[in-house]
């Protein structure tokens, strides 16, 4: 229920887990914009585990035997209502190399559908993550889908950054002072886990 790191950047750094340092052993959860190869081989490479939200066309999804590319809409299709898809698959890594992955999915409800589109609407009536948890047996996929709900204490934190802490009104536009206003603000923020953290949750008695 805290932050680990901070990097400032420019507008122009798009979302990737490479913006970070990676811990052996931890697991990294991320929405649509970090359901890339290039995250998950960052992950994979520095011994963490991931569960990623994907869009549709994020990337090629291979059979587990072969080369046959998998077609997650149509496997999407076949779910029944309240079935969990639980696919292990294969991504590429490189030219030759192939990397073993997990796919969970499981059917928004019912009042957050699009009813109408494309398969890109059609996809958006799921909640599909890629993650490197393969052991099936132990972990399902029900348990990977309620893991990716976690993200949402992501937005939340975010939420009171902005809202508690002011971070979403810069002074002005200069990258310099911009930064420096920033970089108070985290001090501040950092200093108010360390306070918060040594607090008992709700009071004794």
């Amino acid at each position: 229920m805290k932050s680990e790191q901070y990097k400032v950047t420019s507008q122009e750094t798009g979302e990737r887990l490479t913006n970070f340092e990676v811990k052996r052993g931890d697991l990294y959860i991320g929405d649509r914009a970090y359901g890339k190869p290039t995250s998950m081989n960052h992950c994979a490479s520095n011994g963490g585990d991931f569960i990623f939200r994907i869009k549709k066309g994020a990337f090629d999804i291979y059979e587990m035997i072969d080369d046959t590319k998998v077609n997650l809409i149509e496997e999407l299709k076949k779910l029944e209502e309240a079935d969990a898809l639980d696919m292990d698959c294969r991504y590429k890594i490189s030219k030759e190399e192939f990397g073993t992955i997990r796919i969970c999915a499981m059917k928004k409800p019912k009042n957050t559908h699009e009813t109408n589109g494309n398969d890109t609407k059609f996809m958006n009536n799921y909640i599909v993550v890629v993650t490197s948890i393969l052991d099936c047996e132990k972990i399902s996929a029900k348990d990977i889908l309620d893991m990716y709900r976690l993200r949402w204490q992501v937005e939340l934190y975010f939420k009171r950054l902005k809202s508690l802490l002011g971070f979403g009104d810069m002074p002005n536009k200069t990258a310099q002072n911009i930064e420096t206003w920033l970089n108070a603000k985290l001090v501040a923020a950092i200093l108010l886990e360390i306070t918060t953290s040594e607090v008992d949750f709700s009071p004794i008695g």
